[in-house]
């Protein structure tokens, strides 16, 4: 079955029914016409086997029409062929309706199909910051209700002590906000190269896993957190 979502017209990638992934640059779906269009096509476990590029996809109404373009198929140790073509027709099961609605995110792929994009964008020497940094945001995201855990613990029995129950809550609500915009900004600057992938999505689980064991080994303080003043 496809991943179906909301529409995107630039930098999109989309899981088929078929399996294969698809990787479009353009895509007008007034018209039913893409641009730079890359399809990868694997088959079970194993890695690429079939890749098309192409410089134009049109609907005739009927079926995808592949203009300017090439196949390349792939041996366990490299390239096998490449073939060339002016204009040819691929079975493809989607049709422009299908792609009105897609959605395209790394959030879409599985793991090991976004470390397989990324191998690949790599090997044609494209920027795959992003891609990586994707990649480690969703290792890292089943993560971040166990951080919070780990800093709600030590500040809940902290914060109870000096101003009940609501007071509580709100420090926790606080922390929780500051994380969120750490993360976020985190992400944002590994978008931007500033912050290679891995401290962009791990950066905030650090400092506050740190934290939340600190105020753990440091429970007896009668501060909310010691060496603040609240």
């Amino acid at each position: 079955k496809p991943t179906y979502g909301t529409i995107q017209r630039e930098k999109i990638w989309l899981v088929a029914k078929d399996g294969a992934i698809w990787n479009i640059d353009q895509f007008d779906p007034e018209k039913g016409r893409m641009s730079k269009v890359s399809i990868f096509y694997k088959y079970g476990s194993r890695s690429i086997q079939k890749r098309i590029d192409v410089d134009e996809v049109v609907w005739t109404g009927k079926e995808w029409e592949f203009i300017a373009g090439y196949v390349r198929t792939f041996r366990s140790d490299g390239l096998d062929a490449t073939v060339y073509f002016a204009k040819k027709v691929f079975p493809i099961a989607e049709t422009p309706d299908d792609f009105k609605k897609m959605k395209i995110r790394g959030e879409e792929l599985s793991l090991r199909e976004m470390y397989d994009k990324i191998q690949e964008l790599g090997a044609e020497g494209k920027d795959t910051v992003k891609n990586r940094v994707e990649l480690q945001q969703r290792l890292s995201y089943p993560f971040i209700s166990i951080v919070l855990a780990l800093l709600a613990i030590p500040l809940s029995l902290r914060s109870s002590r000096h101003g009940g129950v609501l007071f509580c809550v709100g420090v926790n609500l606080a922390m929780g906000f500051v994380f969120s915009f750490l993360y976020a900004m985190g992400i944002s600057l590994g978008f931007g190269g500033i912050f290679s992938p891995v401290l962009a999505a791990w950066g905030p689980f650090v400092f506050f896993s740190s934290l939340g064991f600190y105020l753990i080994f440091t429970l007896d303080s009668e501060e909310i957190i010691p060496g603040f003043k609240l």
